[in-house]
Parts: C-alpha cells; sequence; structure tokens
C-alpha cells in the first residue's frame, strides 16, 4: 500500500482545472469546427465582455477614462481588437477615395459638442443597444481573443485594469472565455474547502457511530484510494473539469461504506468473546466478503454506465469512479482487517463503546419493535409508497436538460449580473456563426445573403445581425455624399470589387471581420438574447430552415457558435441519460439476480433504489429544476450508491434465514445487524454530499442537495420498503 501510494503522489502534481465549453465536446463535433473555422479565417470566435455602469457616459472624464481602459487592454498580449464607444469606425467618401476614421477622433471639451456627440451615436441603430444603452448611461467593451492563447491569463489582466478604472459605478466582465475562468477558479477554491468538509463530517459521523478510533479506518483507507484514483488521473493526464470535481467527494462518501461494514462486522464478532484476533478477521472476511463484493461491484456498474453517455468529461467520470470504489474496496478487505489484528490485544479486550457492543439492549429492543411494525403494516407501506412513487412519475416529464451556463452562478455574483446587463440592453451575450462559401463577389450571391440576413432578424430571439453586406451598403452611401437611395448593395461585381479594393486599402480591419482575403469565404453573425437550450434549439431549427431556403446546393452554408457548442451539449446529454440509467439498473438487476441466484430478489433489490431515482425525479419536475451537465449523472450514481444498502440487507438476511428461527425473528436479527451500519453509511454518504451545498456553484450545490436526498431515500428504502416486501413475500410462500 505504502509503495502503490507513493508511486501516485507525484502524478498528482499533474493535475490540472478545466472549465472550458468546449473542451467538453467531441473533438468532430460540428459546432467545435465551425469556431476552429472562425478563429483561423476571421481572428478568433472568443471575445471577454467588459459591462461598464455609471451616470453617464458620455461624460468627459467617463469617456477619457473608458478610452484609456481601451488603450491599455489593446496593449495586452493575446488580445486582438477592443470594439468599444471610443473605437467606433464609420465609413466616408472623399472624392474618390473611401476613409475610414473613429467617430470619436477626440474626446469633446465643450457641452455642445459633447451633446451632438451623444445623439449622433444614440440616433444610429449600429451602436446604440450594441455597445451603448438608450439611455446613455452603461457601455459595452468586446473584447477579442488571440486564439489558442492564454485565454484565462488574458481575462486576469483585463479584470485587473478594469478594478483600476476611475469611474464612479459598477464594471462586470462576462463572456464565454471570462465564465470558464470564474468556474475553473471556484472549482478550485471549492476543492480546497470541500474536501476537508466532507472529511471532518466523516470524522464525526464515524466516531459517533462507532464511539472507537477504529471507527476512523474507512475513512483512512478511503483516503489512500482517492488518491490512487487522482494518480491515476494525472498520470493519464486528464483535465480535472467540472464533472471530475465532485469525484474527490463522492469517492470519499461512498467508498467509506464498504470499510464501515468490514469493522462493524468485526466488532460484532470480536466482542462475542469467543474469537481471538486471527478468527475475528477471518471471520469478518468470510461474512462480509460477498456482500461488500457485491456492493463494490454494482456501485462500479453503476458509475460505470456513464461511460456510455456522449459527452466526454462525463464518460471520464464514470471510468475513474468505477475504477476509484474497485480501489476502496479492494483497501477495505485488505488494508483495514491488516490494522484490525495488528492492533487488537485478543478476546478479553472487548469493545464496550462499538458501534453494537454500547447500545446492544436499547438498540436491540428498537429494532426488534421495528421489524415487528413493518411486518405488521407491511400492505399499507408498501401501498403508501407505490401511491407516492405514482405521483411523482407525474412530474418527471417536467425534467429536460440544460446547458446554460450563466445558471451555473449564483445569482448576485458578478458574471451574472454582467450576463444580465447584456440581455437586458444589449441583446445577448451568444453569437450564431454562418459561414458562408462560393464567390462572395458575386452581387447575386450577395443579394441572396442580404435577403438571408433580413428574415434572419425575424428569428425569435436574434436582436442584431452583421454580414458584409451592411458593410457595402454603407460603403456605397458613404460613396454617394449619404444619398439615402445609395443604401444597398452596389448592382455590378464591378462596383462590389472596387468598393472591397477601396477598403482594403484604408489600412482598417473592417472588412477582415466578414469576409476573407480571397473573397471565397463570408461570415455573418447573429446575436442571440436567450441561454435555454430549448430557444437555442428552436432558433437553430428555423436558422436550418432559412439556410435551405435562400442558399442553393452548390452553396455550402455552415451554422455554427457558441449557441451551437451548448445545444450540442444539451443533444447529447439528452440523448444518452436515459441509457445511462436503463443500463445502470439492467446490470445492477443481473449482477444482484446471479450472485443470489434469484431473479426475483434481484427484483426486489431494486425497489428502494428504483424508487429513489422516481421520487427525485419527480420533485425536480415539481420544482422546476433541469439536469445540467453534472446533474445528468444522478440517476446512474444514484444507483450505484443505493444498491448498496439493499445487497447489505438482503446478504444478512439470507444468513439469518439458516440460523433458522421465525419469520419475524429472522427479520429482527437482520435490521438489528445491518441496520445501524446501513444508517452510518447513509448518514455519512448524505452528509459528506450536503458539504456540496456550500460550493460557489450553483451546479455543484444542486448536485449535493439532490444526491443528498436520493441517498437519504435509498436507506430508508431499504429498512422500511425491503423489509416489507421480504416480509410480504416471506407469508405468501408460507401460505402457499
Amino acid at each position: 500500500v505504502l509503495v502503490v501510494t507513493g508511486a501516485c503522489v507525484p502524478f498528482l502534481f499533474n493535475l490540472r482545472a478545466e472549465a472550458d465549453l468546449i473542451r467538453l465536446l467531441p473533438e468532430n463535433d460540428p459546432a467545435i469546427k465551425t469556431l476552429e473555422i472562425v478563429d483561423t479565417e476571421f481572428g478568433g470566435s472568443e471575445q471577454v465582455a467588459v459591462v461598464i455602469e455609471t451616470d453617464d457616459i458620455f461624460a468627459p472624464q467617463t469617456l477619457h477614462a473608458l478610452d484609456s481602459l481601451v488603450r491599455r487592454i489593446e496593449k495586452l498580449a493575446g488580445v486582438n481588437k477592443v470594439e468599444g464607444l471610443t473605437t467606433l469606425q464609420d465609413v466616408k467618401g472623399v472624392g474618390d477615395d473611401i476613409v475610414i476614421s473613429r467617430i470619436i477622433d477626440s474626446i469633446p471639451g465643450d457641452p455642445g459638442r459633447m451633446q451632438q456627440l451623444r445623439e449622433q451615436v444614440l440616433a444610429d441603430t449600429r451602436y446604440r443597444g450594441v455597445l451603448v444603452d438608450s439611455t446613455g448611461s452603461t457601455t459595452l467593451l468586446l473584447v477579442r481573443l488571440v486564439p489558442d492563447g492564454k485565454k484565462e491569463k488574458v481575462v486576469g489582466e483585463i479584470e485587473k485594469l478594469a478594478a483600476s478604472l476611475s469611474l464612479k459605478g459598477r464594471v462586470s466582465i462576462t463572456g464565454s472565455v471570462a465564465l470558464t475562468k470564474y468556474i475553473r477558479d471556484w472549482m478550485v477554491a471549492d476543492l480546497i474547502l470541500l474536501l476537508p468538509l466532507v472529511v471532518l463530517v466523516l470524522v464525526g459521523v464515524l466516531l459517533v457511530g462507532f464511539r472507537s478510533w477504529r471507527g476512523l479506518l474507512p475513512l483512512f483507507s478511503v483516503l489512500i484510494s482517492l488518491v490512487w484514483t487522482m494518480g491515476l488521473v494525472g498520470m493519464l493526464g486528464q483535465p480535472v473539469t467540472i464533472v471530475l470535481i465532485v469525484l474527490p467527494p463522492v469517492l470519499v462518501s461512498v467508498g467509506s461504506a464498504y470499510g464501515i461494514h468490514v469493522v462493524g462486522r468485526w466488532e460484532q464478532e470480536f466482542n462475542k468473546g469467543r474469537a481471538g484476533r486471527s478468527e475475528a478477521v477471518r471471520l469478518t472476511v468470510k461474512k462480509t466478503g460477498l456482500p461488500v463484493l457485491l456492493a463494490m461491484a454494482t456501485t462500479a456498474v453503476g458509475f460505470g454506465a456513464n461511460l456510455v453517455m456522449r459527452v466526454p468529461s462525463i464518460r471520464w467520470f464514470g471510468f475513474f469512479s468505477a475504477v476509484g470504489v474497485f480501489f476502496a474496496f479492494v483497501l477495505s478487505v485488505t488494508l483495514i482487517p491488516a490494522v484490525l489484528h495488528l492492533i487488537s490485544r485478543g478476546p478479553g479486550a472487548k469493545n464496550k463503546h462499538g458501534l453494537i457492543r454500547g447500545w446492544a439492549k436499547p438498540a436491540g429492543r428498537f429494532w426488534n419493535w421495528w421489524a415487528k411494525a413493518v411486518s405488521r403494516w407491511r400492505w399499507l407501506i408498501l401501498g403508501v409508497v407505490s401511491a407516492l412513487a405514482v405521483a411523482a412519475a407525474v412530474f418527471i416529464p417536467r425534467v429536460h436538460p440544460e446547458t446554460d451556463f450563466v445558471q451555473y452562478f449564483k445569482s448576485n455574483s458578478s458574471p451574472a449580473r454582467a450576463s444580465r446587463v447584456i440581455s437586458e440592453q444589449f441583446g445577448g451575450q451568444l453569437q450564431f456563426e454562418i459561414l458562408v462559401e462560393g464567390d462572395i463577389q458575386d452581387p447575386k450571391l450577395l443579394a441572396r445573403i442580404e435577403t438571408f440576413e433580413q428574415e434572419l432578424k425575424q428569428v425569435r430571439y436574434v436582436t442584431h445581425t452583421f454580414s458584409l453586406v451592411d458593410v457595402l451598403r454603407s460603403t456605397n452611401k458613404a460613396f454617394n455624399n449619404g444619398k439615402q437611395e445609395f443604401d444597398r448593395i452596389p448592382g455590378t461585381r464591378e462596383e462590389i470589387a472596387q468598393y472591397l479594393l477601396l477598403l482594403s486599402f484604408s489600412g482598417s480591419e473592417f472588412l477582415a471581420d466578414y469576409v476573407t482575403s480571397d473573397y471565397q469565404l463570408a461570415r455573418i453573425t447573429a446575436r442571440f438574447n436567450k441561454q435555454e437550450s430549448r430557444e437555442i434549439g428552436l432558433a437553430f431549427r428555423r436558422i436550418s430552415e432559412l439556410i435551405d431556403e435562400h442558399f442553393s446546393q452548390d452553396t455550402k452554408v455552415t451554422l455554427g457558435g457558441m449557441p451551437m457548442a451548448t445545444y450540442s451539449l444539451h443533444q447529447d446529454i439528452q440523448t444518452s441519460q436515459l441509457a445511462a440509467l436503463v443500463l445502470a439498473l439492467a446490470a445492477v438487476f443481473l449482477l444482484v439476480s446471479l450472485v443470489f441466484r434469484s431473479v426475483k430478489l434481484g427484483a426486489v433489490a431494486l425497489v428502494p433504489v428504483g424508487l429513489a431515482v422516481v421520487l427525485n425525479f419527480g420533485i425536480m419536475g415539481l420544482l422546476g429544476i433541469q439536469v445540467d451537465m453534472v446533474t445528468a449523472m444522478l440517476g446512474a450514481i444514484a444507483v450505484g450508491i443505493g444498491i448498496d444498502y439493499s445487497c447489505h440487507f438482503i446478504a444478512r438476511w439470507r444468513e439469518e434465514q439458516d440460523n433458522g428461527g421465525t419469520r419475524l425473528t429472522q427479520l429482527a436479527r437482520t435490521l438489528e445487524s445491518v441496520g445501524p451500519p446501513i444508517l452510518t453509511n447513509a448518514v455519512s454518504v448524505g452528509l459528506g454530499f450536503a458539504v456540496l451545498a456550500f460550493s460557489s456553484l450553483v451546479i455543484i450545490q444542486k448536485f449535493g442537495i439532490l444526491i443528498t436526498e436520493m441517498t437519504v431515500l435509498a436507506g430508508l428504502g431499504a429498512l422500511v420498503v425491503l423489509p416489507a416486501l421480504l416480509s410480504a413475500r416471506r407469508r405468501k410462500r408460507r401460505n402457499q
């Protein structure tokens, strides 16, 4: 154990946090391919949004501070371009030439010129609601980053510059890259805070449950298994994603269960006074080996069912969690018995304060009463439980996947606030990317792009669209002295080519955002004002229909962008979540049936955990809680955790059947033997997961609360529903 642990420790230093949405999708996803093209051909697809709220953006001191901030950001390595109020450009015709210049060449000093500038900007729909709000009190800086640069480092530098801004008001940062940085930083902070909290909670529960330092052995062994597992993560070079970040608390909470049952059984055997050290250990391993092995196997199968998920990070969680519980099992049946053998002093040294001995008489009376109550009221219990399951099932169809990254943050956090401001005043922060391949100088193709763009603006929640057509129209108008009738695409190929040539000679990057230098690829952007996956899906289908309507088959048009990336993640979760849950249930059923050599017992073992799953998703539907990237694993994880209780109960129940006695006596002895370990296990696991409610991220909070609920429900089901089922089954067989 020491050698393996020592070998794993160096790989822990290879661990790195990763929260980039793009990295969560398969590499061949169409949305990623489109963003890669935008990065290569148009200078980058990712940008940071800096929201500045103050009394008056057009106050001279505000514009000076804003201009200073823009110039400092532009100098940062990793920044490609900054769009803001002080960088706004306009096209002007000067004789036979075209000049592109900033609207604000110099910040006006007198009130009259400043008022004129204010009216000019707020009257122009190219700027109002795009970079400045309609009241002139809030502005937006869009910082485009260099592809493949150190993006999170750049975001940190932008944060520092924004914080140093000498303005009265609020400055906040958002955008996909900024959200990624916040998530990664808070993931690391959560791991540093929550893992020790989970350990402290388990220490308290185990000391109270066992009333002996031996109760800490399960925690000791599971921490070693955690080192092995995370060492394997580092060895394979896998990043710690927002999904994998929950692995340490999950493994510590779940993996301790095996050691709890081993130590609990050892105390039972040792306290009988008939076995010495070696015999007590032998009997412990003999009697608990099979149920603990079965518990590990079913848990690993439940966790491993996530391997069918289409999201790579969830698949890796399934793999590492299954390996982790195997490590925890191996240490529970080897390391813990070895330590118990070394430190116990002989049959005379009974543990008078152990899990069983200290509370033997009152516990025996309680479990005897419990067995009588469950046996007497079994049909009422089963009826009530069935009614609850049916009622919960009604609300399950309301549960849908949701991949809105903004919802990962608390509503009062800076990124959440910035996202709300952009949504309410600037038309949203998501942006569809439409790429058109062909002869872009062809007037007919440009006319189709123009018609398409006009209908694109009518798509629900599409607020602003931009393309080469807008550039050519404004250029044509400016070249003809601002006459309104020339606000159109030039009619001939020669005119289009002339304007494009003049624009390329202007020294501005005006064209680079919308067309490649060979004029074979054009870019259309559409700002979208909804984060919800359902609305993105509806927009995606409508935009796809418009593409089919307006472009012939010989013109290749590609739809992508960050909304498509989030929608791809939504689809991956939606199509594979149910498959993972069904696979977990089927595999666990087959495994339990095979071990106990009874299909009926396999089905009975699934009832408590199946009930917990149905009730949980019913509660989610009732409260409007949607499935996200982490809670998508809930079903399979709950099956893996909850089945443990059933396995231990059924294994001990069959053992007590061999010991003879009445049905009620057998049930009471079963409850007295495995009831305390199951309770201790359920409480320790539940409280361990409950610690996740203190996370900085809402997505982790929800996972912690929901998995705690399912763990408690599965534990109660094993101690209430399972005895009722076995009692009813036994009574029916006796009557027959």
